[in-house]
């Protein structure tokens, strides 16, 4: 991460040094598809006998709406967009203690101000290859298996990632394809007595965006 940081701001630089570069700022919408495969985790009792199954059954993202900031000297570019979505992670779960009652699924909502940042180079002046870091703050989560003892989520503010690009610049409009690796897995702060336990299996995601710069 932090080389990929270097190589960024070394862009930057480059493209600061050139009077014709300017930064264009705009609206971006995209939407994204997951990849994330099913996981399952069993919990033990302190005798060791099994008490939960949970598993991970599917991942569904909203559509994303936010801004672009882009800057480019015709060879290389830099962007960066911040935009708003959230994503519902369905879980299936069993409990094989008797006198438990709740709902065999229950569904993680979690929504994100996302911070892709790409760089890269330009080809014809229209055609855009760019890699980057992709950061994502949380401000708002809910939790399942509240009711369940011995069992918490300890949930981290900022999930980091990393992504490539494609793009196409057409006067005022970016149509770009995005891959994004995230680092963290799809639910792994979850703990069990005391002991992490979570899934950590780590996400992809495919997303196709349109900007529109003034």
């Amino acid at each position: 991460m932090r080389k990929s940081l270097q190589y960024i701001l070394f862009f930057f630089f480059s493209l600061s040094i050139h009077s014709n570069a300017q930064v264009r700022l705009g609206m971006k919408a995209s939407l994204t598809v997951p990849f994330s495969k099913n996981q399952l985790i069993q919990y033990d009792d302190y005798q060791d006998y099994l008490v939960y199954e949970v598993k991970v059954l599917q991942q569904n993202v909203s559509p994303e709406v936010g801004l672009i900031a882009f800057y480019s000297n015709n060879l290389l570019f830099l962007q960066t967009e911040a935009f708003y979505k959230k994503v519902k992670t369905d879980f299936e779960i069993k409990s094989f203690i008797l006198d438990d009652i709740f709902l065999p699924r229950e569904s993680k909502e979690t929504s994100y101000i996302t911070v892709p940042i790409n760089a890269g180079i330009m080809i014809n002046e229209m055609f855009k290859l760019g890699i980057g870091p992709v950061f994502s703050y949380i401000i708002d989560d809910t939790e399942i298996l509240k009711n369940v003892e011995s069992f918490e989520e300890r949930q981290t503010k900022v999930e980091k990632g990393f992504s490539f690009s494609f793009g196409v610049l057409v006067k005022r409009l970016h149509f770009d394809l995005r891959y994004e690796s995230r680092f963290d897995g799809v639910a792994e702060d979850f703990y069990f007595r005391e002991a992490r336990q979570g899934f950590r299996q780590r996400p992809g995601y495919l997303s196709f965006g349109v900007g529109l710069v003034l």
